[in-house]
């Protein structure tokens, strides 16, 4: 199955299944080493059920690994972890909220720890499911598959831009998947 979304001018495709499969990239081990890690997140390890949970297997294959360093996306947009759109309304203060300076870890000039990574992934993949939740309103009734692409695109899309697809989420709520889809 495939479904298509735009944004800024992008099209995110999230193929259901081969994605799933695809090997997850390596990361250098001395990008994996926490740097003086916060207080606040020092809580969550890398671990291999986390690996393995297939959403966030196709994201971290989507973004090409998990980066301690910021790096630029295919737009030129800046990120780092897993996604995490360092231009995005909060993101200072997230950033700052490790004790980081924020500009650095901005010109990849401070890496941030795995730890750091998965609070800020954590935060948002929370807050995609409530989104996912707002905007279809039988979500909790939905086959998981389309649970999954739901969450999927206000992740990527945050919930303001999840929210722009009215006629998507209103297709879905019917459960007309067929029209969903174009």
């Amino acid at each position: 199955m495939i479904t298509k979304y735009l944004r800024n001018g992008a099209v995110g495709i999230v193929l259901i299944g081969s994605i799933l499969s695809a090997p997850l990239t390596n990361v250098p081990a001395s990008e994996m080493q926490p740097q003086q890690p916060s207080r606040s997140s020092e809580f969550m390890p890398l671990t291999s059920d986390f690996l393995c949970n297939p959403f966030v297997k196709r994201l971290v294959n989507y973004e090409g690994g998990i980066h301690t360093r910021a790096y630029k996306d295919n737009l030129g947009k800046p990120h780092i972890g897993i996604g995490f759109y360092l231009k995005k309304d909060g993101a200072r203060r997230r950033i700052e909220e490790f004790g980081l300076n924020y500009d650095a870890v901005l010109a990849g000039q401070q890496l941030i720890s795995t730890n750091q990574i998965l609070k800020l992934f954590y935060e948002d993949l929370q807050e995609a499911k409530d989104a996912a939740h707002l905007g279809i309103k039988n979500f909790d009734s939905q086959p998981e598959l389309i649970k999954y692409i739901a969450v999927d695109m206000a992740y990527t899309l945050g919930r303001k831009g999840f929210m722009e697809f009215r006629r998507t989420r209103g297709y879905l709520t019917k459960k007309d998947y067929r029209s969903a889809a174009k």
